[in-house]
């Protein structure tokens, strides 16, 4: 039955406050960074396994428990406080299980290197530890006992439990080193070479201070220069400028404003001004047409004209029958015609007059009906018209004093429309367009503003700095000034000062330490002491070598021990060549065929080269890694299927490499393996969704963290 995790249960984790998921057999968890992946993936590190203290974890308070099924008949509940974990289940299952067994299920972080800083991630004691077998070393071990079967042999050292024999070379030991330590005490602190050391360290350290100083002082004369230089791109731009350059922009609209208010009441008082102007023209015609000189009887002069020409005629009608004489004919002929003529003239000057007021009554009522037409009332009087011509006049009056004030601020917006331009062209901006003056003037407010923002900030960092400008360095120290360095380094100097005076007291607690020791007084010469701190040393050694012997006689067997490592290499190199591991190799990087190991070192091999593991790109490393894992996990488990947590393993890889590597993880899954993989990569989330989806159905578990905990 695989073992796989049922169900997460967590509260107070990182930003996770209360959370529970069910897992099925594959399973992704998407989220953004500080959204409490990594929280999550040492939960689960802390909760299932023994090797936890392995990984560089961070502390954290939070609760819950993880659910394994395929363990028992029942689940088997886990948490970071439970003392049996997932090792102690598996031990009776799987024949050799690695101890570090959560290196081999669970990538952290994106990181599927199984070696700390070694090149390529994975190296000879990784693959000794998931390749090796030790059966025949068992079988062996059986027939020593348990204390020195417990202990070894590393780095020359032996190792073991701390009882019998072991105990006792132990102790032996700790004499030696005790009695080591102080010797190492005495060359350090006798012979004051710690002093020595100190006294370096503080030179040193003063002169790293000096040089921060230094760096301190040129960033304040950098920041100086910044300021100026600022100061100088900034140039006449300035509050009073710009306030003066506003004060004439305003003095513009205003008058632009004025004149075209005046204008419109011009244009409103014009009918009335033309009415006045009409009407005046009026009253006077009015007045004349009135006033003229009128003739009365002018047809009496028309019958006496007749009379008289009648009687001139009828004289001359006489005078030529003969009735009178020539002379008193013609005599009143004239006379009579003189007459006649007289009358005819006064008739002619009377029907002039006639026919001249006869028009001026026309005109008058042409008069009348303009003025009804415009005043919509009938023409009375003159008076009337006089009356109204009073009313009209004020607003003659002002539409003149209008149009003069217009014409006064036409010639005055002339010079301020020079002195804006002029502002304008000054500091480079657009000065022909008065549309855009008012956009011009916020643009330079704007830059003014971010001019002195940055002489502000500038000056705030000057003054952050504390230097007097006496004290301005122009010349660059070559390190770049940081407070929090400085104040490390003064800290680190104080530091360096007390510990040189606490060697000064330890050299008098050295030798309390060697008296109790040794037994002798605290009176005893220095020399003398140290003699007898040797002598001591040298009886203490003979009692470790002593027992060292009878352990090593009793631990021959660690020759046979020798020989088995010698062939390992061997069996590690088969192993590699095996189909569980070269498979998934192939299938994950669709290159590389095999791995095999050259002295301590990885090599991958194609059909037409080999490379070191330590030179591929990281895409290529995580890869080969990552088969690794799956293909150590396949031998060492064998049939039994596990789960594998998987925290953005694919990151690194291109987008078709990441198809390889799905295709790989669905065969583990549908193989039995457990899938979790973590991730905040919103490609690898969608060809999970879309693989899981069709490979899983309703089994494919998609859980996004950051909803699910908001």
């Amino acid at each position: 039955m695989p073992v796989h995790i049922k169900e997460i249960n967590v509260r107070d984790l990182g930003p996770i406050r209360e959370w529970k998921i069910e897992l099925g057999p594959f399973n992704l968890i998407y989220a953004k960074n500080e959204r409490g992946k990594t929280f999550l993936i040492e939960f689960l590190i802390r909760s299932l396994f023994k090797s936890a203290s392995n990984w560089k974890l961070r502390s954290f308070s939070a609760a819950g428990r993880v659910e394994v099924k395929g363990l028992d008949k029942d689940p088997v509940s886990f948490s970071p406080t439970s003392h049996v974990k997932l090792e102690d289940f598996l031990e009776e299952k799987i024949v050799g299980m690695p101890p570090n067994l959560s290196k081999l299920l669970v990538v952290k972080g994106a990181e599927l290197s199984m070696a700390e800083n070694e090149p390529g991630g994975v190296n000879r004691t990784v693959l000794k530890e998931y390749l090796s077998s030790e059966a025949l070393l068992d079988a062996i071990r059986g027939k020593i006992s348990q204390t020195i079967l417990r202990a070894a042999m590393v780095d020359g050292e032996i190792e073991g439990s701390n009882m019998g024999e072991i105990k006792k070379r132990r102790e032996a030991k700790e004499n030696i080193d005790r009695i080591d330590k102080l010797i190492k005490e005495i060359d350090e602190v006798y012979s004051g070479g710690k002093r020595a050391l100190l006294g370096k360290q503080l030179e040193e350290t003063n002169q790293a201070i000096e040089q921060m100083e230094l760096a301190k002082q040129h960033k304040a004369y950098a920041l100086y220069q910044e300021i100026r230089n600022i100061e100088k791109d900034k140039g006449e731009l300035s509050k009073e400028a710009l306030t003066a350059l506003r004060e004439s922009f305003t003095s513009y609209n205003e008058t632009v404003k004025r004149i075209n208010t005046h204008k419109k009441e011009v244009d409103d008082l014009k009918e009335a001004s033309e009415n006045y102007n009409w009407l005046r023209s009026a009253i006077e015609e009015y007045k004349e047409r009135t006033h003229r000189e009128v003739i009365r009887g002018w047809k009496i002069f028309a019958v006496f004209t007749i009379i008289g020409f009648l009687i001139a005629f009828a004289s001359l009608c006489v005078t030529l029958l003969g009735r009178v004489g020539i002379d008193t004919g013609v005599i009143i002929a004239i006379v009579f015609l003189l007459f006649g003529g007289l009358f005819g003239f006064l008739y002619l000057r009377a029907y002039k007059k006639f026919a001249e007021r006869f028009f001026d009554a026309h005109e008058i009522r042409q008069i009348a009906n303009e003025y009804e037409s415009k005043f919509g009332e009938v023409l009375t009087s003159i008076a009337t018209m006089e009356n109204l011509k009073e009313k009209l006049y004020s607003d003659h009056v002002k539409r003149e004093t209008l149009e003069s004030q217009v014409n006064k601020d036409s010639q005055a917006i002339v010079p301020i429309e020079l002195k804006i331009q002029d502002a304008l062209m000054k500091f480079n901006r657009n000065a022909e367009d008065k549309e855009k003056w008012s956009d011009e003037v916020d643009a330079l407010d704007r830059r003014l503003s971010e001019f002195e923002k940055q002489i502000n900030d500038k000056n705030t960092q000057l003054i952050a700095l504390d230097v007097d400008t006496s004290d301005y360095e122009e010349r660059d120290p070559g390190v770049k000034y940081q407070k929090s360095v400085l104040e490390g380094l003064k800290e680190k100097s104080g530091n360096l000062e007390q510990e040189l005076h606490e060697e000064f007291t330890k050299l008098e607690n050295l030798k309390q330490s060697i008296c109790r020791e040794t037994g002798d007084e605290i009176t005893i010469d220095w020399e003398k002491l140290i003699e007898n701190l040797r002598k001591k040393r040298e009886d203490q050694v003979k009692e470790y070598r002593r027992i060292t012997s009878e352990i090593l006689a009793k631990i021959l067997i660690k020759d046979q021990l020798e020989i088995i490592c010698q062939q390992e290499d061997q069996k590690i190199q088969d192993s590699l060549n095996s189909d569980t591991i070269s498979r998934p190799l192939e299938q994950i990087t669709h290159r590389y065929k095999k791995v095999s190991i050259a002295e301590d070192t990885m090599v991958v091999s194609d059909a037409f080269d080999e490379f070191p593991l330590e030179d591929l790109s990281t895409g290529a490393q995580e890869q080969v890694l990552l088969a690794l894992r799956i293909g150590f996990a396949g031998r060492i488990l064998g049939k039994e299927s596990l789960f594998l947590i998987l925290d953005d393993a694919f990151q690194h890889a291109d987008w078709d490499r990441r198809d390889w590597l799905l295709d790989e993880i669905l065969m583990l899954a549908n193989q039995g393996w457990q899938i979790i993989y973590l991730t905040m990569d919103d490609h690898i989330r969608d060809i999970f969704n879309r693989e899981g989806s069709n490979a899983f159905k309703k089994e494919y578990r998609f859980i996004d963290l950051e909803a699910e905990i908001s």
